[in-house]
């Protein structure tokens, strides 16, 4: 039975890779729903726990106009909390990094924004931060289009952005698709790329999705996850296998006496002990 590659209306894929190659990461909000050409003061708040330090950010660029875009992103303490609308605390930004276009190939994926300084927060609770995006590019100049959810995945924080009344307004719902790492010197394991299969089923035979693992890492575990609903929190979703990276792909079958209208997949990585 001939296999099916485009089968975009019945099986979705999402993918998350959880664990640093150096840095740790702090805070994740992995989901992507779709991607936006966000502007200047567009950005997202987080809440940093006690004793955490906010060293780069990682954003997620969907794709990419006229060979990518530049942008500066700025770290600020803000009043406030997630779900209300909040003000920069001082006049000055806590730190500041630059992604420049040159660094953007091979979108869709990671890339990160090193911070001239580490933020630490060194109170007994949560600290309300924001970081938020100055276009240094656009138009001819190049642009990029930033990944995000309206599934409210994030609920420490929310996206935002300045307005004319000096203070940051929230868009409902939505979350940027972003990382915060606690350290700058090194960067993820990269994602892997991922294909599913279909074999409809026949006289005798159960249909199969078969899920290809590639680019796997050594020295990092791949996980797979499935939910019939994208809205079911991550950690409710069904684990179905588990297998080490560094081979030249990985294979996981699930079979069905019918194909479900719609299932969605994602890919945990996690550094082996």
């Amino acid at each position: 039975m001939k296999k099916i590659k485009n089968i975009a209306t019945l099986i979705a894929i999402a993918i998350t890779s959880t664990t640093a190659a150096f840095g740790d990461v702090v805070i994740e909000q992995s989901d992507i729903v779709g991607v936006a050409d966000y502007g200047t003061g567009q950005g997202q708040s987080f809440l940093l726990p006690s004793g955490a330090t906010a060293a780069a950010i990682q954003l997620h660029i969907g794709s990419v106009g006229n060979g990518g875009g530049s942008i500066k992103v700025r770290l600020w303490t803000i009043s406030g909390g997630p779900g209300f609308y909040a003000t920069r605390i001082g006049s000055d930004p806590i730190a500041t990094g630059i992604l420049d276009r040159s660094a953007i190939s091979g979108a869709p994926g990671w890339f990160t924004i090193v911070f001239d300084q580490p933020y630490t927060n060194n109170t007994s609770g949560s600290v309300y931060l924001v970081f938020e995006m100055e276009l240094l590019t656009s138009g001819n100049g190049g642009w990029n289009n930033y990944s995000y959810s309206n599934l409210n995945s994030y609920s420490g924080g929310d996206s935002v952005y300045w307005t004319p009344n000096l203070h940051y307004a929230i868009r409902d719902g939505q979350d940027l698709t972003f990382r915060i790492l606690d350290s700058a010197l090194g960067f993820l394991v990269p994602q892997p790329r991922v294909e599913v299969l279909v074999t409809p089923a026949s006289e005798g035979r159960l249909a199969e999705v078969d899920i290809l693992v590639f680019e796997s890492v050594e020295e990092y575990d791949y996980s797979g996850y499935f939910s019939y609903d994208l809205s079911t929190p991550k950690e409710q979703w069904t684990h179905f296998a588990t297998d080490k990276g560094g081979v030249e792909y990985l294979k996981w079958k699930i079979s069905h006496t019918n194909l479900p209208r719609s299932q969605f997949f994602y890919v945990k990585v996690t550094k082996r002990n």
